[in-house]
Parts: C-alpha cells; structure tokens; sequence
C-alpha cells in the first residue's frame, strides 16, 4: 500500500469517487469503477485504469489521505 495523489469528484460527500491517480510518476484515469465499499476506516475502491490495470484505491476519512495498490 502506498500513498496516493488522487484527484475525486466532490458530490454530497467529499472524495465521492476518484478520477485519476498518480503511481509511480504516471498519471492513470479512472476508467471504470469495479466495486465501492465502506469500511470502519474509509470508502474503497476497485476500479480500472486506463492502462486497463485494476487498483484498490482506499480513502482513510480521519487521517485524510489516499492510498492506492496494484490488484
């Protein structure tokens, strides 16, 4: 896990969805989100790159910052 520049759509909640990403110097475009959940820590998200790669990006709510790994 590693943290993570994530830019998101602001809806009726902050960080409601992520948009693109950096890793490792490149920046990736949310293509398609797979699959979003809430758990004690924060929303996680599967979703699809456009190098066609799937990531779970994880929003921590209280610490405030993004991470994101290779699925």
């Amino acid at each position: 896990m590693k943290r993570a520049k994530v830019r998101a759509y602001s809806g009726y909640r902050a960080e409601e969805k992520p948009i693109r990403f950096e890793l490792e110097g490149r920046e990736i475009i949310v293509k398609e989100i797979i699959s979003e959940w809430r758990d004690e820590e924060g929303w996680v998200f599967v979703v699809l790159g456009d190098d066609e790669r799937k990531y779970r990006l994880k929003f921590y709510e209280k610490e405030n910052y993004w991470s994101v790994e290779k699925k």
